[in-house]
């Protein structure tokens, strides 16, 4: 990054014999200069700080060619520098206080400085304290006398620099006059001595971070994260309401489990629940929230009953629909803690045999990678499980007051709030069965499409089958669609996830048939439902249903996993 004869001016400048710029101040400058060059390193990947690496490296570069070249405007970012090392040691800090730049009202700007929520406002002596490079006692004199140079030699040697540095920068901030020459020059060498000196502080934590960069950069996990996000967005219609959970055989009390999970970077976790409780739910939030608002772990969702004989954990990682990368990159990304791993459905892998290998392999992740956040899901009543170094939580039923919350959060409006709250709560039957949070997304959306109320477990199913088929085919608006809701439905009731057209024309016919649609074709049927954009080809004369709710309705045995709310 930097130039040698720039290297060369660094030292030079810094180690002068003269005054207190010296080699009891700086030493191990070359290392020092290493350190400085991962901390610019490191700013072209913070957003507000892009711009950092060239405004140092290239003015340095043009001062060691041309030592008349002074340009104060370009070199005095120290408060913008000392972002970085705040980054490196607070990040959710950074992240809180980066969304307050750009243009606030005053009464704004003065609520966050009092909280201590001004990125853009910290000057020098306030952004070491939160480093935790100067003690309280040294930032009050610092603030006090800064000043006033004659008071310096009350401070130690380290304590002179910043309050030297901390005085010239206010001059060149708020002063009218021009600096003469050799303050320009004493400006610039304290300038270097602090980039040198905090750089060196912090020199695991900057070793850490670029070694997390560059392992990153070898991934396809931004485009991998984008996708997560996308996939959310697009399919969930409904609001996630975080559920609750307590540690089985515990009497310590119901938690949040998103928060507990939120809030702890290295737990190691295993939901337990029965079909539609939220499982699979939970991990679909738990990932988007992680890659909407990235804070250097890069979460990854593997659902367990994907995963064939032939595979192993690791290489579905690190396959091209995940991070698409290396396998040593991956083992140095886990090592490292740089990953949050999300296992679904352990139950769902149907052969006992490979459950048994695939559990192996999760519980010689767990020990093997220690750093890194695993979060399982599975029922409560599989034997085959990972049952080591995990926490088993058990997710509790929707009290009434968190089916009142979900019913408000997801509903259209007030009136619809009211009606399907008015028939969970005059019927105590049907809120026992809305306890589970799929039943209740279910019943909003059967009474919200077609007005009908449940009064089973099968009569759910059914009802929430006939009102996705019925809006479905509403959508679409083609005269010529007028048998679709029934083709659907008989299409449906195959269950399966990939239909072959051979199948696909038997299934038609034989609907047809039965029916004595006499005008209906079963080639004419299939390419209309193509036509309608309600199915679509995955490869030559495959297809599967484009609706999301219909595909995981049919793929799924564990129903929570159909939708994320």
């Amino acid at each position: 990054m930097f130039q040698e004869d720039t290297i060369k001016f660094i030292i030079k400048e810094v180690t002068s014999d003269k005054g207190r710029l010296n080699e009891y101040v700086i030493s191990n400058v070359e290392s020092k200069i290493h350190c400085l060059e991962l901390a610019l390193r490191i700013s072209e990947n913070l957003e507000r700080l892009a711009n950092l690496k060239n405004s140092i490296a290239n003015h340095l570069n043009e001062i060691a060619k041309n030592p008349n070249c002074l340009n104060l405007e370009n070199i005095q970012k120290v408060a913008q520098f000392l972002e970085i090392f705040i980054y490196l040691k607070d990040a959710p800090y950074y992240k809180a206080i980066n969304g307050l730049n750009g243009t606030l009202s005053n009464e704004t700007i003065k609520e966050a400085k009092k909280n201590g929520q001004m990125m853009n406002s910290l000057s020098i002596p306030e952004a070491l304290k939160k480093l935790e490079i100067i003690s309280n006692e040294e930032y009050n004199n610092l603030r006090q006398n800064y000043k006033n140079p004659f008071q310096y030699q009350n401070f130690s040697e380290e304590l002179k620099i910043y309050a030297s540095l901390y005085y010239l920068r206010n001059e060149v901030s708020h002063a009218d006059r021009d600096l003469s020459i050799t303050q320009k020059w004493e400006y610039l060498k304290e300038i270097l001595i602090v980039y040198l000196e905090v750089a060196g502080k912090f020199r695991k934590n900057l070793e850490k971070e670029v070694n997390r960069i560059n392992f990153q950069n070898k991934t396809n996990a931004q485009n991998y994260m984008k996708k997560k996000i996308k996939e959310y967005e697009s399919r969930i219609a409904f609001s996630y309401i975080a559920l609750d959970g307590k540690e089985k055989n515990k009497n310590d009390g119901v938690i949040t489990l998103v928060d507990m999970i939120n809030k702890d970077n290295n737990c190691r976790i295993k939901l337990l629940g029965n079909a539609g409780m939220g499982k699979t739910s939970t991990l679909n939030y738990l990932v988007y929230n992680d890659a909407k608002n990235f804070n250097n772990h890069i979460p990854l969702f593997i659902s367990l009953k994907e995963v064939s004989e032939d595979a192993n954990i690791l290489d579905i990682m690190a396959n091209k629909d995940h991070l698409d990368c290396q396998i040593d990159v991956l083992k140095e990304l886990l090592t490292n803690g740089y990953i949050n791993a999300y296992f679904d459905g352990i139950n769902e892998i149907v052969n006992d045999d490979l459950r048994r290998k695939i559990v192996k392999e999760l519980n010689d992740f767990i020990v093997n990678y220690d750093k890194v956040k695993v979060i399982l899901t599975d029922r409560e009543t599989n034997t085959i499980t990972v049952s080591d170094n995990v926490k088993p939580y058990i997710i509790e039923k929707l009290t009434d007051d968190k089916i009142k919350l979900f019913v408000e959060k997801n509903c259209e409006n007030k009136d619809l709030v009211d009606l399907i709250l008015s028939y969970i709560f005059e019927d105590e039957h049907l809120k026992d069965l809305v306890r589970v949070p799929f039943r209740l997304y279910k019943l909003i959306q059967i009474i919200s499409m077609n007005g009908k109320i449940p009064k089973n477990v099968n009569e759910f199913d059914e009802f929430f089958k006939l009102a996705i088929i019925e809006r479905e085919v509403k959508e679409k608006n083609v005269a010529e669609a007028r048998n679709l809701t029934y083709f659907i439905k008989v299409i449906m009731d195959q269950n399966q996830s990939i239909y072959q057209r051979d199948d696909l024309v038997d299934i038609i016919s034989e609907a047809i048939k039965n029916k004595n649609l006499s005008n209906e074709n079963s080639d004419r049927v299939i390419d209309l439902l193509q036509e309608l954009g309600i199915l679509e080809e995955v490869s030559f004369n495959e297809y599967r249903f484009t609706n999301y709710q219909i595909r995981q309705f049919n793929n799924d045995d564990d129903s929570d996993s159909a939708i994320s709310w």
